[in-house]
């Protein structure tokens, strides 16, 4: 049905992971590909005053990320974690890095690393739910969606994601329904939301239109 395409393709395009590195260089996630060059130039320069500095590696590594080279990001990730197994950020680089190469399995496992050295973030427990769903892995992404709304009741990603893990399990449904509804209701100025909550309604409630409808006309 042409709602099922709409719905497929409105929200699993409008969902681009993002998982940055948390309690590593923030000021590269929002920056431009010729600033990020010039943050690499500075790296580097940093790096060849202080080669062993772990916190121009993690920098270095976080770079190469969001400059799209992924081989390099997970290998300086992984070169990192084996000098230091505890080192957290760096799971969280080379998570960053294989979900780049839609290794999305994968950069759950690193995420779940870094989380057994310390607790998840709200946006870390998002990153995790977003690795999950893009691995079709939807209830398990769902249960870890219902953790962070318990957390965060008005996060909006999070209605988002789980609305679009509802829709591959069961369909058009009443719970992809409602957390869309939540979705608009946290940001009005959604338009596609706005969209597909009408568009899901007519599917879902046919008689309920048809009654409002000739509510109107009396």
């Amino acid at each position: 049905m042409m709602l099922n395409r709409f719905f497929s393709l409105a929200l699993s395009g409008a969902i681009v992971l993002a998982v940055g590195v948390s309690g590593g260089p923030a000021w590269c996630l929002e920056a431009t590909q010729e600033q990020n060059l010039a943050l690499l130039k500075a790296i580097d320069a940093d790096l060849a005053k202080k080669p062993n500095d772990i916190t121009f590696q993690l920098q270095h590594a976080a770079i190469l990320g969001r400059l799209k080279r992924y081989d390099e990001q997970i290998a300086e990730a992984n070169k990192l974690i084996r000098k230091d197994p505890k080192l957290r950020e760096a799971y969280l680089i080379r998570s960053d890095g294989e979900f780049g190469q839609k290794r999305f399995s994968e950069a759950n496992d690193s995420l779940d690393m870094a989380f057994k050295l310390a607790p998840p973030t709200p946006k870390l427990l998002l990153n995790k739910a977003r690795c999950l769903k893009n691995a079709e892995r939807y209830q398990e992404s769902v249960e870890v969606l219902t953790q962070l709304i318990q957390v965060e009741p008005s996060n909006v990603a999070a209605y988002d994601c789980r609305s679009i893990c509802y829709f591959r399990i069961y369909g058009p449904c009443e719970k992809a329904l409602q957390d869309l509804e939540k979705v608009v209701m946290l940001n009005p100025s959604d338009v596609k939301a706005k969209a597909l909550v009408s568009d899901l309604k007519r599917e879902l409630r046919p008689n309920h239109q048809i009654v409002k409808s000739q509510t109107k006309t009396k």
